[in-house]
């Protein structure tokens, strides 16, 4: 936090002192939870600090974080988040009721966890999403977590990954 531009470094030893070690914990919290944070280890040196000090202090640290790349811009308005989910891409699941059911697909740039009882076809699916993701000319990518470590413990798990690939028609190698 040394040398934040614009924010006196007295402020900023205070609040390292009251538990701030970095900009992403200044930039990260709100300005009346530092502020009673910092009055809580108040001594004589913390007059002439208030909300508005160190709300630039945040504000400043944000930045910071945003000019390096560190940190996404925080307000999107709502034309910019339509913009965003109409760029989204959308992997098919092989079946066309089900890609109706959920809009289109599954999202990308989303986490989605698929449960279900055991043998009720979990892992096929996943090994069908992993299939029809690289179907398009598109680079895309997906990440498989086998909490059930099937992948693993069949060596069928791979002949199942090509069955699915050859039969929909996917002759990329990349799926393995």
């Amino acid at each position: 936090m040394k040398g934040l531009e614009g924010v006196d470094q007295q402020l900023l030893d205070k609040l390292e002192g009251a538990g701030v070690q970095s900009l992403s914990d200044l930039a990260t919290s709100t300005a009346s939870e530092l502020l009673e944070e910092y009055y809580s280890n108040y001594d004589d040196s913390g007059i002439g600090i208030d909300l508005e000090t160190i709300s630039q202090a945040v504000m400043k640290a944000k930045q910071k974080l945003i000019e390096d790349g560190l940190l996404q811009k925080d307000f999107s308005s709502a034309e910019d988040m339509l913009e965003v989910r109409k760029r989204l891409v959308k992997i098919t699941t092989g079946s066309q009721s089900l890609d109706l059911f959920l809009g289109g697909g599954i999202e990308t740039q989303a986490l989605t966890e698929i449960a279900g009882e055991f043998g009720s076809g979990k892992s096929q699916f996943c090994y069908t999403l992993c299939v029809t993701a690289n179907m398009s000319d598109k680079e895309n990518g997906i990440i498989f977590v086998d909490t059930e470590n099937t992948l693993s413990r069949t060596s069928s798990s791979d002949s199942r990954i090509k069955r699915t690939r050859y039969r929909r028609g996917n002759e990329k190698d990349i799926c393995l």
